[in-house]
């Protein structure tokens, strides 16, 4: 989705979906992160797509402050759908201490 890495240490296909409700269609992408001692973990990139213009809108990455990763979903139960415009991730850091949740509204 975003190719923000210079030095790729290996190809990986990622988990990636789209969903489509009243506002329109959304892509949702969870790009993987090393996180050190051979671990690898994943977070939700999110973007608009426009049809009409057949454009990608910028992507959200969730867990993310500036350019730091500080949260990653957690592999066993990742996402809640509440409705088809309401999902919820589930995730903490990277040594588990801290637990978070993001509530996003489509």
């Amino acid at each position: 989705m975003r190719n923000t890495l210079d030095n790729i240490k290996i190809a990986a296909g990622i988990q990636h979906s789209m969903m489509e409700n009243a506002d329109g269609l959304y892509w949702v992408a969870y790009e993987i992160e090393d996180v050190g001692g051979g671990e690898a973990r994943a977070f939700p990139v999110i973007s608009r797509i426009d049809q009409a213009s057949t454009s990608i809108g910028d992507p959200l990455p969730l867990g993310r402050d500036g350019n730091k990763q500080l949260y990653y979903i957690d592999p066993s139960f990742p996402v809640l759908s509440l409705s088809p415009t309401e999902h919820v991730y589930f995730g903490a850091d990277v040594k588990g201490k801290n637990i978070w949740f993001c509530k996003l509204k489509l």
